[in-house]
């Protein structure tokens, strides 16, 4: 094995991912294992049926699905991976459509989402609440459990496809809503934050823009110590 591939071997590493999307976090997942690490997903599943921590087994790595990814909620996971795993090595946020708010054809047609004198302040408030608080707390609670053991990374995932709309608005029929663009830029100042104050207990945070054809082999740079010199950074924007 040459030095190169030594930096991108994860084995043994245990690997977080939490999203309210499970297929690209199965793809994260199953490209984690081919780089020798254990995955956990954390699949935030819109479901008020689901009142526990529910545990779906697959055949190389586990997915716990919740409700909501509250304080209680991701404490208890926690401490279930710690149980079986002693340890987390990496946080990957991936947490993008908001739940009860999808768009539909209509509201592109007619255009309310890119009109921000218009936009309801209930879909604002409901969109900023569940993507910045998710982040937030996944990275304070999983972010301790790295002080303590002195190592961790963070990798927090955006669309890029929030950023790079932003354009005139008679060249294109439609932009992300407006809240997409906001929450994104809080979580690229987040990341730098928290860079800069957990640097001192080795945990490295950074941002990537997702690319939608093809993003497993940044991702798999950007949680291994391939990239141990990178932290407040922003890859692929």
């Amino acid at each position: 094995m040459n030095e190169l591939s030594k930096k991108l071997d994860l084995k043994n590493k245990v690997i977080v991912i939490l999203s309210n999307e499970i297929n690209p976090s199965k793809v994260y997942a199953n490209e984690i294992i081919k780089s020798k690490g254990f995955p956990v997903i954390i699949y935030i599943k819109n479901n008020d049926k689901l009142k526990v921590i529910k545990t779906i087994k697959n055949k190389n790595y586990e997915i716990l699905c919740i409700s909501e990814a509250n304080k209680n909620n991701l404490k208890n996971i926690k401490d279930k991976i710690i149980r079986k795993h002693s340890k987390i090595d990496a946080l990957i946020n991936r947490i993008s459509i908001v739940p009860g708010h999808k768009i539909t054809k209509k509201m592109k047609i007619n255009g309310f989402l890119n009109e921000p004198e218009n936009y309801p302040i209930e879909i604002w408030e409901k969109n900023i609440k569940f993507i910045l608080n998710n982040i937030f707390l996944s990275c304070q609670i999983f972010g301790k459990i790295m002080i303590l053991r002195n190592k961790g990374v963070i990798l927090n995932i955006l669309s890029s496809s929030n950023i790079n709309k932003i354009h005139n608005k008679k060249e294109i029929t439609y932009t992300p809503p407006i809240q997409h663009f906001v929450a994104q830029s809080s979580i690229v100042n987040f990341t730098r934050y928290i860079a800069t104050h957990w640097s001192e207990f080795n945990i490295r945070a950074n941002c990537l823009f997702e690319n939608k054809k093809n993003s497993t082999g940044a991702i798999i740079f950007m949680i291994s110590e391939a990239s141990s010199y990178m932290t407040g950074s922003t890859l692929g924007q």
